[in-house]
């Protein structure tokens, strides 16, 4: 599972014990909300998903605004416009391709 999410996931984890779930699972959060954006995945087997146990809770804290940074005003303003008149092109158009070939 971890090799094949490698293509299409910023980092994949994989636990392997209860204990290190909760260190883990805040981790995993630290990785999504850095950087660029992007999905990571948790692998949590089964007998993990079974397991019965007590948890050591690991806080953290995640900065929402280095996140989700707010629009201003103008910004707001400006993106309207290009909505308003990209709706009102008569005849719509696709541009397909040019995914990742250029990204190398």
């Amino acid at each position: 599972m971890l090799g094949l999410s490698l293509a299409c996931t910023k980092h994949s984890f994989l636990v392997q014990s209860l204990a290190e779930l909760p260190r883990i699972m805040a981790e995993a959060f630290e990785v999504a909300n850095a950087g660029r954006p992007g999905p990571v995945l948790v692998d949590i087997p089964k007998d993990i998903q079974l397991a019965s146990g007590e948890l050591e809770p690991w806080f953290t804290t995640v900065d929402n605004e280095a996140t989700f940074p707010q629009a201003d005003a103008e910004q707001a303003r400006q993106m309207l416009e290009q909505a308003k008149k990209t709706h009102a092109v008569r005849r719509r158009w696709c541009w397909y391709g040019a995914g990742s070939s250029g990204a190398a």
